[in-house]
C-alpha cells in the first residue's frame, strides 16, 4: 500500500512543476465522494472540470486558466493505471472539454488504486501528501471541513495530551498510522533531515520519519515522539550512534562504533545544533530523548 501513496507523491509534472496532474487527482477524489461511485467508471464532465477549477483558484493561481484536457490525457503516463476511454476507444491525444464531454468519456485507475482509494482514509492520505508534497503550507485550506482540520489533527498529533478523536485513530491499520505519522514530521520540518539539514523534495526514502522512542513499546505515534532524518542518520539514531542532548545538540557514541575521517564522518555532527520546527510545540519531546541517552550514553 505505501508503494501507492508513493505513486501519488512521484506524478511526473511538465518542467517538474506544472500543477495540472495533482490539482486532476484532487478533483477526481472529491468527483468519487461526490458521485459515491462503486465500480471504476469515472465520468469526465462539468462536475469534474468545476471541482478541478476550484482546486486550481485556491491551490494555484485564480489569475490564469486551468486546462483540465491536458491532465486527463497525460496522467496516463504515470503508475496509475489512468486511462480514459472516449467511445469505448483509448484516448491517445488531447481533446477539449466539450468533447470529452459530448463523447462521454470514461476514466478509470488500475484495480489495485481503485481498490486502495474506496477507503475514505485512504483518499485523506493521498489528499494530504499530494499538498505537502505539491502545495505546501495549503493543507489548511483543504481539510478545514474533515475530522483531522488542522486544529484536531494538531490535537492528536502534535499535543501530548490525547485528543478526543484519538480514540478513533488509534484503531486504523498501521499503514494509515504510520502514513500520517510520517506526512505530518516531513510538513513540520519541511522535508528537511534534522541532524545534517538535508533538504529533499519529494523525499523519497532517503527522508525518514523516525521514533523516537518505537512505537511497538509505547503505543506513541505524536509527533513529539518523532524526528525527520536521512536513511542512514536514522540508523545511526536507532543503533545509538548519536542521540539529541538537553538543548538539541548532537551527540556522538564512538564507543559503539568505528569511522574513518571523511566529509560525511557522523562525528563531524557532534555539537551541532540540530534544525527545529518553528513552533516549539512540534520540537522533540526532552522527555522521550532522554530514554533514548538512558538507553545508550549512560
Amino acid at each position: 500500500m505505501k508503494d501507492i501513496l508513493d505513486r501519488f507523491q512521484n506524478l511526473g509534472r511538465y518542467k517538474g512543476s506544472a500543477p495540472h496532474k495533482p490539482l486532476l487527482v484532487l478533483a477526481v477524489l472529491d468527483w468519487i465522494e461526490e458521485l459515491k461511485l462503486e465500480r471504476n467508471e469515472i465520468p469526465i464532465g462539468n462536475g469534474l472540470y468545476d471541482l478541478f477549477d476550484k482546486y486550481w483558484n485556491k491551490l494555484y493561481d485564480p489569475t490564469k486558466t486551468g486546462k483540465i484536457h491536458y491532465p486527463i490525457r497525460y496522467l496516463q503516463s504515470d503508475d496509475l493505471g489512468w486511462k480514459v476511454l472516449v467511445n469505448s476507444e483509448l484516448l491517445t491525444e488531447e481533446k477539449s472539454k466539450g468533447y470529452l464531454k459530448k463523447n462521454r468519456a470514461v476514466a478509470s485507475f488500475d484495480e489495485i488504486v481503485w481498490a486502495f482509494l474506496q477507503s475514505p482514509e485512504n483518499r485523506d492520505l493521498i489528499r494530504l501528501a499530494i499538498l505537502n508534497t505539491y502545495f505546501p503550507g495549503k493543507r489548511q485550506d483543504i481539510f478545514s471541513g474533515k475530522p483531522y482540520a488542522l486544529t484536531e489533527y494538531e490535537y492528536e498529533f502534535f499535543e501530548e495530551r490525547q485528543a478526543p478523536y484519538r480514540t478513533t485513530t488509534v484503531t486504523r491499520n498501521s499503514f494509515v498510522r504510520d502514513s500520517f505519522f510520517r506526512l505530518s514530521l516531513l510538513e513540520i520540518y519541511r522535508n528537511t533531515c534534522a541532524m545534517s539539514r538535508m533538504y529533499l523534495n519529494p523525499p523519497g526514502q532517503i527522508l525518514q520519519a523516525c521514533h523516537i522512542t518505537p512505537f511497538s513499546e509505547t503505543g506513541n505515534n505524536g509527533v513529539r515522539n518523532g524526528i525527520v532524518l536521512c536513511a542512514n542518520l536514522h540508523a545511526a539514531f536507532d543503533n545509538g550512534f548519536v542521540g539529541i542532548g538537553e538543548d538539541y545538540e548532537i551527540l556522538v557514541n564512538e564507543k559503539l562504533f568505528e569511522e574513518r575521517p571523511s566529509p560525511y564522518s557522523i562525528e563531524r555532527l557532534r555539537g551541532e545544533q540540530i534544525w527545529l520546527p518553528e513552533k516549539e510545540q512540534f520540537w522533540p519531546s526532552q522527555q522521550l530523548l532522554a530514554r533514548h541517552r538512558d538507553a545508550f550514553f549512560r
